[in-house]
């Protein structure tokens, strides 16, 4: 008998310490909340010339995209060359906090054809070092 008193002792301040743990943990939620988002301008960067079709299609998506979230989206036109290469860089190496987002495409985000075939030639075995 007295082992199982000293067991629902024990059982007993584990069982308290758990419950203080929870109240601990449930009487601080804004330690824990996130932040509303989004709480300032989001900027969509287009790595084309303004005035072209996908122009037109970012610019009716950041207006409905702005309606929806109540927050201004900043139309960016960034043709710079390289085949939107170089707005599709600023984007990659921009903040990763959501508030600068891409419009891309094809040619800008599919990898690269190369240049040079590296294809074994059929006078040539694959295993001789020559």
């Amino acid at each position: 008998m007295k082992g199982r008193a000293a067991m629902s002792g024990c059982m007993r301040s584990v069982l308290i310490a758990a419950v203080a743990v929870l109240v601990a943990i449930c009487a601080a939620p804004g330690s824990a909340t996130a932040q509303a988002y989004p709480n300032r301008p989001i900027t969509l960067v287009i790595p084309l010339p303004p005035g072209g079709t996908n122009d037109i299609m970012a610019r009716a998506v950041a207006d409905r995209l702005s309606s929806s979230l109540g927050q201004q989206v900043v139309v960016e036109n960034r043709p710079s060359g390289g085949s939107g290469t170089v707005g599709t860089r600023q984007v990659a190496k921009s903040a990763p906090d959501g508030y600068t987002l891409l419009l891309g495409y094809t040619s800008n985000l599919a990898p690269r054809r190369p240049r040079f075939c590296w294809c074994i030639r059929p006078s040539r075995s694959a295993t001789s070092p020559s």
